[in-house]
């Protein structure tokens, strides 16, 4: 095969670099997907979109499943994005990375972009669920372009909060 211009890149998408238990976190969070869609769908078929009193009156009812949905999700990127480094040093491979050419800038957009591209199913369904909602009415454009950035934001934070937080810790059962 032949590596790309950033072979961090090429390592994190076209090897198992993340071992194979990543599918099994994939089966789940398709799993918690499917119930969450089924909460969504429910909510906004009952049509009691925002309840009437206290906090019920702010918040609509179809972010009660949304809102646990968003949070696994960006979780799930945080430890990715951790395992991504702290594998690197378990594997004693982080040293050999600092003394090759790789520059620092291709050593971590490679682990950012690569780990976001294994978790590219809980950036995407927590888009497909807001589309959704728009689409059955559940929010407004507005409120959809809104959400929708927040979550794209809220993944670069989270992904570069984990790359970041791999590497000042130096076991990675602390990290």
């Amino acid at each position: 095969r032949s590596v790309w211009d950033n072979p961090i890149l090429w390592r994190e998408v076209c090897t198992w670099a993340y071992g194979r238990k990543v599918l099994i976190v994939r089966v789940a969070y398709l799993l918690f997907f499917a119930m969450a869609a089924i909460g969504v769908h429910s909510i906004l078929g009952s049509d009691q979109l925002t309840g009437t009193t206290g906090l019920r009156g702010v918040i609509p009812a179809v972010a009660l499943p949304l809102a646990p949905f968003f949070l696994v999700s960006m979780v799930i990127i945080n430890a990715l994005a951790v395992n991504s480094i702290t594998n690197e040093r378990d594997g004693q491979a982080l040293d050999l990375l600092l003394v090759t050419d790789i520059s620092p800038f291709e050593f971590v957009t490679g682990k950012m972009w690569g780990g976001m591209w294994i978790a590219r199913e809980m950036i995407a369904l927590p888009l497909v669920l807001c589309v959704y909602t728009w689409i059955q009415g559940g929010m407004m454009f507005e409120s959809l372009v809104f959400v929708s950035l927040g979550l794209l934001v809220i993944t670069v934070f989270v992904s570069m909060l984990g790359i970041h937080c791999g590497m000042i810790y130096s076991q990675s059962r602390t990290a």
